[in-house]
């Protein structure tokens, strides 16, 4: 499975993408903030939604949500 960046990275970028990753629960999915600043991947928890999700990953990535 690729993970794609719902908030790209371009060339001279001075600050992280991040996104949300589906995680197979079962029966129903959960939703796996990330945050990559150009050499680290940082993971968050689990939500049950991915508006929560990606409100978090934007946290990890230092904007206001």
């Amino acid at each position: 499975m690729v993970i794609h960046s719902e908030q790209g990275v371009w060339k001279g970028q001075n600050h992280p993408c991040y996104g949300v990753h589906p995680v197979d629960r079962g029966l129903g999915l959960a939703f796996q903030p990330w945050c990559f600043d150009g050499a680290i991947v940082t993971w968050g928890p689990s939500f049950d939604t991915h508006s929560k999700a990606m409100a978090h990953a934007r946290l990890l990535a230092g904007h206001d949500v």
